[in-house]
This record gives structure tokens, sequence and C-alpha cells, in this order.
């Protein structure tokens, strides 16, 4: 055996060593016959799959799911459980129903590399290889597979966020949330989002929520159940079952007295992207002026009040606010922070991205890891009037405020401070 590279550094010391090198490192062009032996002897494991012959075609895509949901590798028709080379009568007819499943009964297809192999004795085997770069992947049923040593299994809901936690940041907000189901939706905030959206058009015809979920993309078919995604659940959830089953998705807020002083007032908010908005909107308001553009600002506090009421553009506190809750990393169990001083507001939320500071605070990048969440809120609770956080220093310029943005690689905090 010749002394290549392992792909993760080592020398192959062994046969199943060497079947990952020889599958997994890169496309092979054709095997040496001692080289499959070889393979073959190793038996079956994380990477490889015997079968005797091409049988139940539902097991078999389940099984190339859970392969290509767990790194790759390959199965590899013809062989007994024994490790014996038997052969198959008709390569080409399994090719080409192996193609076909591939490519129509999993999601996202899976793009297959198959070889077939004839054997100095005339016996013929093929190779199906199947790689983990459009993963994650889900079988006809809806259901996510994983391999665990020679064996599939279906993947546990936190495995399945940590398959699509890869796609971040732009595909964690579609992770299905196994064990929700179209009851935890909020109907009215739905209804009322789809009846705006439709304006005049809107003649609901005995409210199919789950239809409409479906085709919004914010809830999927599992099983026998529909179950919301993540996105589902954060723009349309009902705020007791966020509670229970996504607590991620929430507000922090606490006032505080003077520039850091005592907490004058704390409050966990738990709820929808939507929810969180009007109460943190209410938080500010409740120790904040909020102020639109060209209004003559107020500079002493309100009477009897004992705390210094803050000046604010109204229109830089909502997009502050907005930012922190479309563009935050849920896939972080960390809630957003809202402090309230008497001198400042600040609004730190977990983020996923590589954008510097500077390329958001001085040319106007956006990191976008929710889209469709972004979507959704935008249409709905803005009706299209955010500007974005240059836009919302503008503004707050204009009052004498100024905002300021501190990043690093796990959090963005915005900061306004009072005019």
């Amino acid at each position: 055996m010749s002394k290549k590279q392992h792909r993760y550094g080592r020398e192959p010391h062994s046969e199943r060593s060497f079947y990952e090198q020889s599958f997994l490192k890169t496309r092979h062009y054709g095997l040496e016959e001692l080289d499959l032996v070889n393979v073959i002897k190793g038996g079956e494991d994380t990477y490889l799959e015997l079968k005797v012959r091409f049988t139940n075609t539902q097991k078999l895509v389940a099984e190339i799911v859970a392969m290509a949901n767990t790194g790759g590798g390959a199965i590899i028709f013809g062989v007994n459980d024994n490790h014996r080379v038997e052969g198959i009568d008709d390569p080409e007819d399994i090719e080409e129903q192996l193609r076909e499943i591939c490519a129509y009964e999993i999601k996202p297809p899976v793009f297959p590399y198959i070889d077939k192999i004839c054997f100095d004795n005339g016996r013929r085997i093929l190779v199906l290889e199947v790689d983990s770069r459009a993963a994650p992947h889900y079988a006809f049923d809806y259901r996510y597979y994983i391999r665990e040593g020679s064996r599939k299994r279906e993947a546990t809901v936190t495995e399945l966020m940590q398959l699509y936690a890869k796609l971040r940041p732009t595909g964690f907000e579609s992770v299905p949330l196994i064990g929700t189901t179209i009851s935890d939706v909020d109907e009215a905030i739905l209804w009322d989002y789809v009846r705006k959206c439709q304006a005049e058009d809107f003649k609901p015809c005995g409210y199919p929520t789950a239809e409409v979920m479906k085709e919004m993309g914010l809830a999927i078919d599992y099983g026998e159940q529909t179950v919301l995604t993540v996105a589902g659940l954060l723009l349309f959830g009902s705020v007791s079952s966020i509670k229970e089953k996504f607590p991620r998705s929430r507000l922090e807020a606490v006032r505080y007295s003077g520039s850091r002083g005592d907490i004058v007032e704390a409050c966990t908010y738990y709820g929808n992207v939507v929810v969180l908005y009007e109460l943190g909107l209410g938080f500010i308001n409740r120790y904040c002026d909020l102020w639109s553009e060209g209004a003559v600002l107020r500079k002493v506090p309100s009477e009897g009040l004992a705390l210094a009421r803050g000046n604010y553009s109204e229109m830089a506190v909502r997009e502050v606010l907005s930012n922190a809750l479309v563009h935050r990393d849920y896939y972080r169990p960390e809630g957003i922070k809202l402090s309230v001083f008497d001198d400042r507001i600040e609004l730190t939320n977990p983020v996923a991205g590589e954008l510097s500071r500077k390329a958001i605070e001085l040319y106007g990048l956006k990191q976008r890891p929710n889209p469709r969440i972004e979507s959704v809120f935008e249409q709905y609770v803005c009706r299209g009037r955010r500007g974005g956080l240059l836009a919302a220093r503008r503004v707050s310029k204009k009052i004498g405020s100024t905002l300021k943005l501190m990043k690093s690689r796990e959090e963005f905090k915005v900061e306004l401070s009072a005019a």
C-alpha cells in the first residue's frame, strides 16, 4: 500500500482508514481490485455499507440519507454479510434506479458517484458514493437520518439543529422544530399578516393555517404531522409555545439608574419577533421620550418622575430594535439584551458572520442570517419604512444624539446616546 496521506493528515494504518482515504478524500476514477478487497474486508462502519442486492427502496433511501448526513461514504452492491463478493447480474439497471432515487426521493437531491467494477472471475459489483456537501438531506417521509457506526437512525432534535448549523448564517431559520405543531401558531397574527398582504383580494376560505404556513416555507410535513420551522415559530408562534419550545427567543430588558447604577426594573420577555418588538418598544417608552423628525425636544425630565427621561429619535429606536430581532443568531441560546440608562440605550444581540463593524457602520453592509424572518417582519411591522443603521445614525444626529456600533465575533451591540 502506498504511503498516501490520510484526509486527516495521518498515514493509513488499517483497512478502515484506507477506506476513508480511498472513498472520502477525493473522487476516485477507477479502483484496483486489491483496493476494493481491502475495503470490503474491513466490513461495514460509519462510511461503508455492504449489500448483496438491491431490494427495499424505502430502506435504501433512508440509508443514503443517513450516509450523506454523516460525512459521506459508499454503498457496495454485490457483497454478502460474510464480506464475500457474489456480484450482481444487472448493474446498469441498478445504476439507473439509484440515480432516480437520489434525484427524486431525497431532498435536497444527492448527486452520487457510481462505479461498476468487474473482477477477474467475471463477477460485477456496483459502488455508490455520496458526499455531505449538500447536507442536511431528508427522505420521502420527511425524516432526517444519520449513521451511527454501521447502523442508521433518525436524528434527534439536537443533532438536526447541528446539521443545519453548518449552513449558518443563512440556513438555521429553515430548521424544522420537531415537537412543534400547527397548534403552536398564533393564528390572529398570521391571518392579520395575510390580510394586510392581500388587502382587497383577501378572501379566506376556512382559514387553512397549515396550508398557508407550508406555502410560505414556514412549516413542513414530518411523518403524519406538520411541524414549524424556526422562522415559522419566530414569526407566528404563540408566546406560551415559544417559552416552552424555543426559549432562546427572548428579550432581557433592564432599566438602570444613572449611567450605570442600581437596577430599577428587570423584565424577561418571551415571544415571536412581533411580540418582542412591541414589548421592547413599550419598555423603552416607559423610560424614554421618542421624537419624530422635526419635533421640538424637551430638555428637562417629565414632571413627577424621579428618573431622567432621555430624548431619542423614534425612527432610530425602532430601527435598532428591529435590527436586533431580525439579524440575531437564533442558533445561539443567549437572548437579546436591552439596557436603558439615564443617558443611553444599549441593545446587544448574538450574531454569526464575519462582517466587520466598519463594513456595517461605514458602508451600510448587512448581515442577513434570517432573510425569511426579515422579509415578513419588514412587511408586517415596519411597512417598508426601515432605513438601516446608517439612516438611524443620520436622524439621531439631527436631534443631537449619537449611534455607536460595537461588534465582536459573538455579539453585536448598538449604543444610542440621549439627545
